[in-house]
């Protein structure tokens, strides 16, 4: 089928039962994640409790494994999003097939047919479905996703340190669209799998062959399509964006706040709904020819209108629940920025080469909280600023810090973005920051290899030594590093930085914490007020996220843009848009 014949054939069919496709692809969406949620999160609490953890982090990972009932809690919890995946599509796919091939099958047979595809998943199939979910997970927002996907991807911090360097972006790229083009190469796995009674490792042997030739005509079918709906429900949003301009000229604005930031929700909403609808319904028509189910009229039946209307009824009671929400929300939204402290992230990278004296000297310009810093010891036992353990990206050469004696460090030359510097020791940084009133946040990167006997009671004289041991504070990913500083010094803060969090803190002898975005969640924010803690967030650098967070209850957020972070504090005139930022639309 050519590019042009599969866009009209799958807009005719969008469009023939936009109504149908609209109501019951969200109804059935929100009910899946709505219940979906309880359950993943109960077996979620199972697996916790199983293997003895109050979180799964990096640290604690492995010991998920180490016993019979917590791998069988993890098996459990694989089978039951598999199914809740299959039936998420399973519903989608035959409510576009159905529609499309004149066919009828009833919700009972659906889910019946998800069990029954389950069943497969047992035995080697799980393999072939463990691989397929990690590839399925969205690419640059690419791809088929199921709702329990879609917020997945790489964490800031793992890409933002592969694009620092040359052959870390050229890697990161050539990785992306290898991912792309495998994640296109198996776009038709799903639909295979729901509609005809192969193995899940069959159909992906189909669906490669499948998409051997003609890949670019579903590119840009999906193009094309999601771009031409994208540019009405633009149009729509800003043309009440301008009404509500104008509207607000008379005064009261609430209101008419809370009735825009619901449709442009719906809107949302349904543009996602309507983007997965494009996709399988071009998928479906591709798979066309294969006709496996019973043959029925197109038009719907009475009951088919009355389960209509039933949707109707159930999404008017969600619109007017979104209004109460949102007209609640915008009465009570948080001021921007309000007592959030900003750290500048090893300095200001705009200013000079990261952890350097022109970073901290440009980032004292535009007055942060903090400025954070990372020390590393060398071979005599003496702190150098450098976040990495060698210096070959920032330095060029081929050596590890612990390996060479800190004279033999200090002075040399470093380059990033344009600029150059020289690596400083620890007592110069502090120094300079004492000169621009400047505190610090000091991260602790002890060698993996470990560190010397007295290298705590070293860190503690050092910080007393330099006077910043009650103005400045301690972090570090080593958690019985910060606590023993604790424990030592509590006139010391210190914080412990959590990558990767599953689930709650646990009781953990530390001030506070630094959560990296991809693990942040409003229950966090709960359990610091109650054990009277602080919580900062890293590295914030997206303008949308650093709106979002600067209107969070956290106590500060670690970024790299220090000047948009100011911008965005600064202005003070209400931004509609922010609040779908805050919202995380």
């Amino acid at each position: 089928m050519k590019t042009k014949a599969l866009i009209s054939n799958t807009l005719k069919n969008i469009y023939e039962n936009k109504f149908y496709f609209v109501t019951v692809s969200s109804t059935i969406q929100f009910f899946i994640i709505f219940f979906g949620k309880i359950i993943l999160s109960f077996l979620f609490w199972v697996i916790l409790q199983a293997s003895e953890q109050v979180n799964i982090t990096k640290d604690n990972f492995f010991h998920l494994f180490t016993n019979i009932y917590s791998v069988s809690a993890i098996i459990f919890f694989i089978i039951i999003l598999a199914f809740l995946i299959f039936l998420e599509f399973a519903f989608l796919t035959f409510m576009a097939y159905s529609r499309i091939y004149n066919t009828n099958i009833q919700k009972k047979e659906i889910i019946k047919n998800t069990f029954e595809k389950i069943k497969m998943l047992f035995g080697v199939q799980i393999i072939f479905f463990i691989f397929y979910f990690i590839i399925m997970i969205p690419v640059a927002n690419i791809g088929l996703s199921s709702v329990f996907t879609e917020n997945i991807y790489i964490p800031d911090f793992i890409t933002g340190e592969l694009t620092k360097t040359t052959t870390g972006i050229i890697g990161y790229i050539i990785g992306t669209i290898i991912l792309l083009y495998i994640n296109l190469r198996l776009i038709f796995v799903l639909p295979l799998t729901i509609i005809e009674e192969h193995k899940l490792s069959e159909n992906i042997k189909i669906s490669w062959k499948i998409t051997k030739k003609h890949q670019f005509r579903l590119i840009w079918t999906w193009i094309v399509l999601i771009l031409l709906f994208s540019i009405v429900i633009g149009f729509f949003v800003v043309l009440l964006y301008g009404i509500l301009l104008l509207i607000r000229e008379t005064g009261e604005h609430l209101l008419t706040s809370s009735i825009f930031l619901t449709i442009v929700e719906i809107l949302l909403f349904f543009m996602a709904a309507i983007s997965k609808i494009v996709i399988i319904v071009s998928l479906v028509v591709v798979l066309g020819k294969k006709k496996i189910l019973e043959e029925k009229g197109k038009k719907l039946s009475k009951k088919e209108k009355k389960i209509s209307k039933i949707l109707l009824v159930i999404i008017l009671i969600s619109i007017i629940n979104l209004f109460i929400f949102n007209y609640n929300f915008l009465k009570n939204k948080p001021i921007i920025g309000k007592n959030i402290e900003v750290v500048a992230h090893r300095g200001y990278v705009h200013g000079g080469v990261e952890n350097s004296l022109e970073s901290l000297e440009a980032a004292a310009k535009l007055k942060p909280n903090y400025v954070e810093l990372d020390i590393i010891t060398t071979k005599d036992n003496k702190f150098v600023v450098s976040h990495d353990y060698d210096l070959k990206r920032l330095a060029g050469i081929k050596k590890k810090i612990k390996d060479l004696n800190a004279d033999e460090i200090i002075g040399k030359t470093i380059k990033q973005n344009g600029f150059v510097s020289k690596i400083v020791s620890f007592e110069d940084f502090v120094k300079k920051a004492k000169e621009l009133n400047v505190n610090l946040f000091v991260e602790l990167k002890p060698h993996k290899e470990g560190e010397s006997p007295d290298y705590i009671d070293k860190v503690i004289s050092k910080m007393r030594e330099l006077g910043i041991d009650k103005t400045s504070k301690i972090i570090s990913l080593n958690l019985k590093v910060l606590e023993e500083i604790n424990k030592k010094a509590p006139e010391i803060e210190v914080g412990y930085i959590v990558p990767i969090l599953f689930g709650n803190f646990g009781n953990n002898n530390v001030d506070f914490y630094l959560v990296e975005d991809f693990s942040f969640s409003e229950n966090m924010v709960i359990q610091v007020k109650k054990e009277n803690k602080k919580l900062y967030v890293w590295t914030v650098n997206n303008e949308n996220k650093i709106v979002k967070y600067l209107q969070e209850d956290v106590d500060g957020i670690i970024t790299d843009e220090l000047e948009l972070v100011n911008e965005l504090k600064n202005n003070k005139q209400e931004n509609i848009f922010s609040i779908l930022d805050t919202l995380g639309l």
